[in-house]
């Protein structure tokens, strides 16, 4: 008789789930050890790590770590995780390469072949191929007696057979037919698509016509994304054009993959440096969803050299707008346009993230008939949507819901109702990628709630040492009525005309060094304003953009 407890060990206020683990008969398996991101709302903070209190009392029964789509939300946690707590890690030869470049630590794999079963004390583990946005990600089985419990994250169902579309579902029949199944899946973009996911997340066609008519073509993206990166690479074929990466791990990786097959052999991969003179290259700036801004942020500032934006320059945006980015990513195409570029795009709405829908989840509660459904990663309001897309094919009562730190437990696979709850702390990480112990991070979304914040960005011509512009944004201080706008202008002048008595004071030729300390008194002095003419002490958040003018 199987006793089994499948639960999630970190999220935020939404339901996110970056690790979860599933104990069969005290034989514990990680899913997953990853890094929750906030939206940008979420001043102060980088991420949440997982709570990783229950692992350690349970080191002893803990059979390994498998990750089966390697992106950083659901590895990143590896870097916070005390080393001797971290078990062997199993997953496919693609995911390790990807896993060992972003991670700076030794790890221990196991490299897993689709199909190819491996078995801890008469529990058999079965990985096979699933089709998403990373070629070669895995999907698990985890069988004991008639029970098999099938974990997947995000996979599309598709009939074609490249290397990002290939999968090995109908080949789990004869593991699954006349079994207790339980489907622990993600739901996608059930929200944005009902049907079938293929062939509508395919960019190609769109790609092609953008770096058709371009000649110098920057195109931004999330990093996990690298189906698109390979639609890049069919143009670079196309249209004849070098290829190369701002982020130097990524180019690095890109060549490795490259050699093995993953990404077009026949394209031209040029060091980052040699761009300038190159009117005809495609560069790519990838990053994860956290980073991809702030490295933006430093490329439109002309601070990666030798690359400056001119005004033959093509920009392509080539992901999907995130919950919560939407400002972000507004934010952004101001910016690019203030460079006076040729073009600034967007990706067209009608190409979908590589993300199962509504059709495919019905697929496979088709396929496997499973007794529950446990959706995992999921906005309360898309669980709501998978359990509408897939309530034709099981009762909803069997679609049971995860909440962070609740035990949901089966015995011999029937589900038992009297759940239990541990508890859930999971960890913040501040913007200088520490985990905060003290919770300083934590105040300071308090001190948000209490007092709101204050955004404020300069415009530096550091040649000859003023503010430009300034942008001066209250978000919750008070209402911005016409007595407060005149006070808030008071403030703006009275801080600009010190900020740039301060400026003139630095060594022209180390001003990037010195901006922080001027930030700092700048924060003081804004500080003690809003607290004497508002009677508030904000957040105040200061962003520098410093660019060279003869």
């Amino acid at each position: 008789m199987a006793n089994v407890e499948f639960l999630a060990l970190s999220g935020l206020d939404d339901k996110e789930k970056s690790c979860l683990v599933l104990n069969i008969n005290d034989n514990i398996f990680i899913l997953n050890c990853g890094i929750d991101i906030p939206s940008v709302s979420t001043l102060g903070i980088q991420g949440f790590v997982p709570d990783f209190a229950y692992l350690a009392e349970n080191k002893s029964k803990i059979k390994g770590l498998f990750i089966g789509t390697a992106y950083y939300e659901k590895f990143g946690g590896l870097q916070y995780m005390k080393d001797e707590l971290i078990p062997k890690i199993y997953t496919s030869e693609f995911n390790k390469k990807i896993i060992e470049g972003e991670i700076n630590k030794k790890l221990d794999f196991e490299v897993l072949t689709s199909l190819t079963p491996i078995v801890f004390n008469n529990i058999k583990v079965t990985p096979f191929k699933i089709a998403n946005f990373l070629p070669s990600s895995l999907g698990f089985i985890f069988s004991v007696d008639d029970e098999n419990y099938i974990y997947i994250e995000d996979g599309v169902v598709t009939a074609t057979n490249s290397k990002f579309t290939k999968n090995d579902l109908l080949a789990l029949f004869p593991i699954t037919n006349g079994k207790k199944n339980i489907l622990l899946t993600t739901p996608g973009i059930v929200n944005v698509e009902s049907g079938f996911a293929a062939p509508h997340f395919d960019p190609q066609h769109f790609i092609n016509g953008i770096i058709e008519d371009a000649q110098r073509t920057i195109i931004a993206l999330y990093s996990f994304e690298l189906y698109k990166i390979s639609a890049i690479f069919e143009s670079a074929i196309k249209f004849n054009r070098q290829v190369t990466f701002v982020n130097k791990k990524t180019l690095a990786l890109a060549r490795e993959l490259q050699s093995q097959g993953y990404l077009q052999k026949n394209v031209k991969i040029v060091d980052f440096e040699s761009v300038k003179g190159n009117n005809s290259v495609i560069i790519i700036v990838d990053e994860n969803k956290h980073k991809l801004y702030v490295l933006m942020e430093s490329i439109i500032a002309g601070e990666c050299q030798p690359f400056i934006f001119n005004a033959q320059d093509t920009f392509l945006f080539a992901s999907s707008t995130i919950n919560g980015y939407e400002k972000k990513e507004a934010d952004l195409f101001d910016n690019v346009n203030r460079t006076h570029v040729k073009h600034a795009i967007k990706l067209d709405k009608q190409i979908i993230d590589f993300k199962p829908g509504g059709e495919d989840l019905k697929f496979l509660v088709s396929l496997f008939q499973p007794a529950y459904v446990i959706p995992v990663d999921a906005l309360y309001m898309k669980f709501v949507l998978m359990a509408r897309a897939i309530s034709e094919l099981i009762p909803t009562q069997k679609i049971l819901i995860l909440d962070n730190g609740r035990k949901i437990k089966f015995n011999n696979g029937v589900y038992d109702t009297h759940f239990e709850n541990i508890p859930i702390n999971a960890q913040p990480i501040s913007l200088e990628g520490a985990i905060d112990l003290a919770g300083g991070s934590l105040i300071e979304r308090k001190q948000m709630q209490a007092d709101g914040a204050v955004v404020v960005s300069f415009l530096i011509d550091q040649t000859n040492k003023k503010v430009l512009q300034s942008k001066y944004e209250m978000i919750g201080v008070g209402e911005l009525n016409e007595e407060n706008a005149g006070v808030l202008k008071g403030i703006k002048d009275e801080v600009n005309d010190e900020f740039n008595r301060t400026l003139a004071q630095l060594d022209g030729n180390s001003i990037r060094e010195q901006i922080r300390d001027v930030k700092m008194n700048i924060r003081r002095k804004l500080d003690k304003q809003f607290l004497a003419k508002f009677e508030k002490r904000p957040l105040i958040v200061i962003t520098t953009v410093l660019r060279s003018f003869r």
